[in-house]
């Protein structure tokens, strides 16, 4: 099936999304956010964060359909990785952009895409409303794409790490228009990888992960090979590889193809993964 294979149009991409995206049960922001709050009454340490999906075209917004990702800076924690744009959630400021979406001052949420969410209960709608303007600040600080320019189409599952104990609460998004990235400090480049690359079985491999500051630490994990418009390859793992498979399987039926053998990456992290060097 054509769909199946992501050769879609945005005509119908975009309905298909929403209502998978707004149909799809139990989504867990009210539990998860409770077991947050939870944990800090207890002296925990986990920290929240928004981060956007997003999907746009990369000059006629009726031709192919781009995932739009960054590799992030070693600065930051989790340097070198490829991610989603967003962030650490800053209570007050995001409490106000909220706001702003709630009352249309932001029209980022408007016609299906609210109704669905309206439709999964106030304190459901509210996580959403508040981790989108958390989201849309980080990527507005990150990559220059202004909040405008974006349209909500749907939430996602939450995701947790847990060796540097945080959750993130993942939105999915819309390009309105083309757009030029003005990537900040905190990210290397930003990729443009073709929706339907994913569903391309030569572009999956797999990943180990060890560690030099912890001998026991190892990990085989699936990763997904983006190529930029120069043929470099970076690994897509973890976290994200997860966001964007999970994204994949509920709109489209997606599963992962079998990965060769001879497909294989290994990665060494270094104490500075976890904290970043300021210095550079």
């Amino acid at each position: 099936m054509t769909e199946r294979r992501g050769e879609i149009g945005p005509d119908k991409f975009l309905p298909l999304a929403i209502r998978r995206l707004g149909e799809f049960p139990d989504l867990d922001y009210a539990k998860t956010w409770s077991t947050i709050q939870a944990g800090k009454a207890k002296d925990g340490n986990r920290r929240a964060a928004g981060v956007l999906l997003l999907f746009g075209c990369q000059e006629r917004m009726d031709g192919d359909i781009f995932v739009y990702l960054i590799k992030r800076s070693r600065r930051v924690s989790q340097g070198g990785d490829i991610s989603c744009p967003g962030g650490m959630l800053a209570p007050r400021l995001d409490s106000f952009i909220k706001v702003l979406i709630d009352f249309y001052f932001l029209p980022v949420m408007t016609g299906q895409p609210r109704r669905y969410a309206r439709r999964r209960g106030k304190e459901t709608f509210n996580l959403i409303t508040l981790f989108l303007g958390n989201a849309l600040r980080e990527t507005w600080e990150e990559v220059g794409l202004s909040p405008w320019s974006v349209k909500f189409l749907g939430p996602l599952p939450t995701y947790s790490l847990y060796t540097l104990e945080r959750t993130i609460f993942p939105l999915v998004g819309w390009i309105r228009k083309p757009w030029s990235a003005r990537p900040s400090k905190e990210v290397d480049k930003v990729f443009k990888v073709p929706l339907e690359a994913f569903f391309a079985q030569g572009n999956y491999a797999h990943f180990s992960i060890t560690s030099d500051y912890d001998t026991s630490y190892h990990q085989e994990l699936p990763a997904f090979i983006v190529r930029d418009e120069d043929g470099n390859q970076e690994i897509l793992w973890g976290a994200t590889f997860n966001i964007v498979t999970r994204f994949l399987k509920l709109v489209f039926d997606f599963s992962l193809p079998e990965i060769s053998k001879e497909a294989s990456f290994h990665r060494i992290l270094t104490p500075e993964y976890i904290t970043g060097n300021k210095d550079l």
